[in-house]
């Protein structure tokens, strides 16, 4: 009997045919479509290369952690493609070339490290809210403060100066037993 199937190989550095059929429609598929399949994959590996790049270059710098991400989505949805033929042969091989690549390891590192860029931008923001709220409350506290201080008469018991050192001791006490409930 003659042979007759084909075999297809992929590894991380090569994509190959062995095929005992004469049959021309083979080698066009595998010399065409085959080849941009690989082409595909390598375009991702190199893009999600460089992403990594990126993301440790905006770490370092602190600003455009959007642009990044805005780039990365739009990356995600035109390059990451679930299928890119209908055939089930070209759908085995994309899949295998995926795997042989290490791409969904290599995206899952960099979608997590964009979160993490993220949560650490968000910190920093909270940290700087804090900062500009504080004097603002500490304020608004202090013309409270004194109010109450008016309203019960005790302006005439204690001079200014011990009234500002009681809030600020009532100001403190407050800040650390709400930082011991946050912990």
């Amino acid at each position: 009997g003659s042979l007759s199937g084909s075999v297809y190989g992929i590894t991380e550095y090569s994509c190959m045919c062995v095929t005992a059929s004469e049959e021309e429609y083979l080698r066009e598929a595998f010399l065409t479509e085959y080849i941009e399949i690989a082409m595909l994959v390598l375009a991702q590996r190199a893009s999600l290369l460089a992403f990594e790049r990126n993301i440790s270059k905006v770490s370092r710098e602190k600003k455009k952690e959007d642009r990044l991400q805005r780039d990365y989505v739009d990356f995600d949805s035109k390059y990451m493609l679930v299928e890119v033929t209908e055939q089930q042969q070209g759908i085995e091989l994309y899949r295998m070339m995926l795997e042989k690549a290490f791409i969904k390891e290599q995206k899952r590192d960099v979608e997590e490290q964009i979160e993490g860029l993220f949560k650490l931008k968000n910190h920093r923001n909270n940290k700087w809210q804090n900062l500009i709220l504080f004097p603002v409350s500490a304020f608004g506290l202090w013309e409270i403060f004194k109010e109450i201080v008016g309203i019960l008469g005790f302006e005439r018991i204690y001079s200014y100066k011990a009234t500002a050192i009681i809030f600020v001791t009532v100001v403190v006490v407050f800040c650390y037993i709400l930082r011991k409930r946050i912990k």
